[in-house]
């Protein structure tokens, strides 16, 4: 349907984009885009994350938000990684595309956000972007690069929104000093590191049109309103 190559039930395929023709039954109807995305993020081994009713807190959105969206996560390394797909199961549709975009996000252990992906918005890409999106977080957290001074298991960081792998084990480096990785993609399979040049192409030409109009955007970390977590006996003070 979309000229996908399977290997060992993980999605591989990344196209040029805009020279392949998507099927017209699956761009017309929305809810094809969701199981499709579902059934090859099942393939991965993600599964679907479920509220629960564990824990003494809720997340609050910090703005109003129509349903809950789907998200499916993958656990690998003491890591866990997050996709958000902005499909709403219980309302069966699609959030407003102008309102919401998928992304993914890679927390440690704590739920500290180590990395976070581009946006996927919902144009002719989106489903291609998404499995992507989401086999580049598996093979990450699955495939942690090795301290190149020592050799012990390096570990996922993330300082002023860029993130990149630390060692920590100054006793085993002979400056008595932490190592860096400071490429994020270090060892990545051919089909990502084409993704992830992809991605840092429009980047770079994004802020090149800036720089062309006078434009200095804040970068969104620092503008990005957070969820407030809050306790589940206070949430009817709120």
């Amino acid at each position: 349907m979309y000229n996908i190559l399977e290997k060992e039930n993980i999605f591989v395929h990344f196209k040029e984009r805009g020279k392949v023709k998507k099927s017209k039954e699956v761009t017309r109807v929305p809810k094809d885009h969701f199981f499709f995305i579902e059934k090859n993020v099942f393939n991965l081994g993600y599964y679907e994350q479920t509220g629960g009713k564990g824990g003494e807190y809720y997340l609050i959105p910090p703005r109003p938000t129509e349903g809950r969206e789907v998200t499916f996560v993958y656990k690998a390394n003491g890591y866990i990684a997050k996709l958000h797909v902005t499909w709403l199961r219980k309302e069966g549709k699609w959030r407003d595309v102008s309102t919401d975009a998928g992304h993914g996000v890679i927390e440690d252990s704590y739920g500290t956000a180590k990395w976070h992906s581009h946006s996927c918005r919902r144009d002719e890409d989106f489903i291609e972007d998404m499995l992507l999106t989401a086999w580049l977080m598996k093979w990450r957290i699955d495939n942690l690069p090795s301290c190149p001074v020592c050799g012990w298991v390096m570990y996922l960081d993330r300082d002023r929104g860029v993130s990149f792998f630390r060692c920590d084990k100054e006793d085993r480096h002979p400056n008595q000093r932490p190592a860096f990785i400071n490429d994020w993609a270090v060892g990545a399979p051919p089909e990502l590191a084409l993704f992830l040049e992809k991605i840092r192409e429009a980047t770079a030409k994004y802020h090149e049109e800036n720089r062309r109009k006078g434009i200095n955007p804040t970068p969104a970390q620092f503008t990005r309103k957070q969820w407030k977590k809050v306790k589940k006996t206070d949430i009817g003070k709120l």
